[in-house]
């Protein structure tokens, strides 16, 4: 074997997968051609390679040369590839083997494994996120066009910063998302919007991958065309819309719910409702809402919590006291990242770890203002159904209505006489 220094790896993985993926002979010549320009090592590689050799260092290419005539023999000597110039894959497409390549043995991957390996890099392996998924957020595909100004061909999209608000899919959600674009390719375009925060060598803003970040790295690692829309709104709107996509439609916990929420318009929430508290009364105010705004104390309109739900459409099972939880939790990185990974489910939990984190005592009060909140919520509703269900004078509810309103009213008693015996009320 001739003298190598440099990347080992990058040579024989990348000769490997050229003849595996070629489904035909290749030849010495477009292995030349086409292996160097896939890492970045090789130019350098390359001189040393030549020079080690007794070559003119300068001649970069005849070092070139050498690798992919010894990563060819290596796979040879481990039955990989077959024939003599030109060679073909020489054992099925899926699989892993282990090649010796100079003094060390590497891991050679087929098909299956090679895309799974991909896939976990990018998206992640279900206990961390991966480049695509955590800021590193580029990948090229080709792009149909949706956009004037747009050519078609390929392009290096990114993914934008809303975006990353909402959790990845679950290992199982990517799966069934792989499967589904590698049998119909990619069915929803990717809407794209700009990144007024990042802008291009001659000033243009970017625009970037506002919803479909999942489809855009399985376009890419399948290799399969997208169609691309332009999102023309607001950044409010903007974030209504990833939110109309994503926290409703997606099996997310409280938590994640509540940190969203909080991310999205927990500052312009605030805001509003401090502006609130000080203005002064208005005709047509009630005396309650006067006398509570003027002592300084929350009102409906003034909490901040309630508006940042409102905000977010009133998400179902998100409640006041879980987005002020979050908002402290949002303090806290570590914890935030775990709630974001699925790691941590609860809010309970969340809060508590957050405490940790942070340094401070933990939350007293919560769960039984949790409990005692949404219970009374339930109850309003309850009492409003009672109050919608009466006839006018005379006339008798029917028996069926009855029972139901009696059993409804019964279970209620039943729910706070257990809560009050767990001491949660």
């Amino acid at each position: 074997m001739r003298a190598l220094s440099g990347n080992h790896a990058g040579w024989l993985t990348t000769v490997a997968k050229e003849i595996r993926e070629a489904g035909k002979p290749v030849s010495l010549d477009f292995l030349y051609r086409v292996v160097p320009s896939q890492f970045a090592t090789s130019t350098n590689d390359g001189h040393v390679t030549a020079a080690e050799n007794g070559l003119d260092r300068n001649d970069f290419a005849a070092g070139q040369r050498i690798w992919v005539e010894e990563a060819v023999a290596a796979l040879k000597a481990a039955g990989l590839a077959e024939g003599t110039d030109p060679f073909t894959w020489a054992v099925p497409q899926d699989g892993s083997w282990q090649v010796k390549f100079g003094r060390s043995k590497y891991t050679i991957y087929g098909r299956a494994e090679a895309l799974a390996a991909r896939d976990r890099h990018m998206l992640g392996d279900g206990t961390a996120p991966g480049y695509l998924l955590k800021g590193w957020s580029e990948a090229e595909v080709d792009v149909d066009p949706g956009i004037e100004g747009l050519r078609k061909g390929r392009h290096r999209l990114e993914v934008h910063p809303l975006a990353f608000t909402i959790p990845p899919m679950t290992p199982a959600e990517q799966e069934a998302m792989r499967a589904d674009i590698e049998a119909y390719g990619v069915r929803s375009p990717l809407i794209l919007y700009p990144d007024a925060a990042d802008k291009t060598v001659r000033g243009r803003t970017k625009l970037k991958v506002l919803d479909g970040r999942h489809r855009l790295q399985f376009a890419s690692a399948l290799n399969k065309p997208v169609r691309v829309e332009l999102f023309e709104g607001s950044e409010e709107e903007a974030k209504a819309f990833v939110l109309s996509l994503n926290l409703y439609r997606r099996h997310l916990t409280s938590a994640q719910q509540g940190l969203i929420i909080v991310s999205y318009f927990g500052e312009q929430a605030k805001q509003e409702a401090k502006e609130a508290q000080i203005r002064k009364p208005k005709e047509g105010d009630s005396v309650s809402s006067k006398l509570t705004e003027q002592n300084g104390g929350k009102s409906e309109a003034g909490s901040w919590e309630k508006r940042a739900l409102k905000m977010a459409g009133n998400a179902a099972g998100v409640s006041a006291t879980n987005v002020r939880a979050m908002d402290v939790v949002a303090q806290a990185p570590l914890t935030t990242a775990k709630v974001m990974s699925g790691e941590i489910r609860t809010v309970k939990q969340a809060s508590e770890e957050a405490a940790k984190e942070l340094g401070k005592a933990p939350p007293q009060n919560l769960w039984q203002d949790t409990v005692r909140g949404e219970l009374g919520r339930a109850h309003g509703h309850l009492c409003k159904v009672l109050e919608e269900l009466e006839l006018p004078p005379g006339e008798r509810k029917p028996g069926e209505i009855r029972e139901l309103v009696e059993e409804i009213s019964g279970t209620w008693q039943k729910i706070r006489i257990a809560l009050q015996e767990r001491k949660l009320l």
